[in-house]
């Protein structure tokens, strides 16, 4: 791994950190409950805009295609790995270590 993307990795991971403790600090939320919701959400994200041919997709084609008569070709789905998508799944791990290993009563504030 370069250092290019050992620093979208690293600034990934941060960044959803740093938005769980505004979170946590703004609206006095139990960490854990925040961290593992914030983490699942925010990689489900960047799985769908990291993605293509998927069902969305594959709906959209058959909307065309019935509307217009247009073929489309059908595509297989694909993921794209890439520092943002391997920095959300490290902050997942993360939080589920953090969720298992620390008591419920823990908090920042």
């Amino acid at each position: 791994m370069n250092l290019k993307k050992l620093m979208v990795f690293t600034i990934t991971f941060l960044l959803e950190l740093g938005l769980t403790f505004l979170i946590v600090w703004k609206f006095d939320y139990n960490f854990h409950d925040t961290t593992f919701m914030l983490s699942l959400f925010i990689l489900i994200g960047v799985i769908f805009f990291s993605s293509e041919g998927g069902f969305i997709s594959h709906n959209l084609d058959s909307g065309v295609q019935y509307t217009h008569g247009v073929k489309m070709e059908n595509k297989i789905f694909s993921l794209n790995i890439n520092p943002i998508l391997l920095g959300a799944i490290a902050y997942l791990l993360f939080s589920i270590v953090i969720f298992f290993t620390y008591p419920l009563s823990f908090n920042f504030f």
